[in-house]
């Protein structure tokens, strides 16, 4: 008997494989190379992170062979017979402010406010129909599958103090940017951000992945058949 989760991930096309959904709400008037002609910043941009918990939908619908698809893997003569899948998902939002510069006649672009999510999304915990709900059997894959949730969760809530350390380091690092084109300034000040997220959710994920296999051992397996008679 094995059991599976999997973590789902946008495709090759989106960077790093993990999906950032930016919205800019741009104050003032507008604001792309750094220039010594911006004044310096006042203070750090606010930051605020928010974490949203994975919540599984639970599935016993679907046949051994069917979750054996969706798992995409084989595994010799031991067949999945539960299935976690979830979906890791972040968001910013950018706020900017922008200043005129009356020496050169451009403008001076400064980030103001960043607000960042980070979801696991879509949580799937399937458990093949062959067990009904109540026996024995059922309650045993359910609580192994459950197992998972916990993990992505609890790995979810440490990672914030990193996720926010690795921000915030770029965040010091960013310096006014003067420019004609303001649209170019966001997006260079965006770009560093995005690196900085993205390579704090990849240890993250890094650290899920190590969790998730400590519980998917032949050693786990042979406990949970152990608490059921028949399987």
């Amino acid at each position: 008997m094995k059991f599976f989760f999997a973590m789902l991930k946008k495709p090759s096309s989106v960077p790093d494989k993990i999906f950032l959904a930016l919205i800019m709400v741009v104050i003032g008037a507008g604001a792309s190379s750094a220039s010594a002609e911006c004044p310096a910043r006042k203070s750090l941009p606010q930051l605020e992170i928010s974490l949203g918990y994975a919540k599984p939908d639970y599935n016993n619908t679907l046949s051994v062979q069917t979750l054996k698809r969706l798992s995409k893997k084989k595994f010799g003569r031991l067949h999945p017979i539960g299935l976690t899948l979830t979906t890791l998902q972040h968001s910013a939002d950018l706020r900017f402010q922008t200043i005129n510069n009356s020496q050169t006649g451009k403008t001076c672009t400064y980030l103001d406010r960043v607000r960042v999510r980070v979801s696991y999304v879509n949580t799937q915990v399937y458990i093949a129909r062959k067990y009904k709900p109540g026996s024995c059997q059922f309650e045993a894959v359910l609580d192994h599958e459950n197992t998972h949730v916990r993990i992505y969760n609890d790995s979810l809530s440490r990672a914030q103090p990193n996720i926010r350390n690795l921000i915030r380091k770029s965040l010091n690092a960013l310096k006014p940017v003067e420019t004609s084109a303001p649209e170019m300034a966001r997006k260079k000040i965006q770009f560093q951000l995005e690196k900085a997220l993205s390579a704090s959710l990849k240890n993250m994920e890094t650290t899920v992945s190590a969790a998730q296999k400590q519980i998917d051992t032949p050693s786990n397996y042979a406990k949970t058949e152990g608490k059921c008679r028949s399987w």
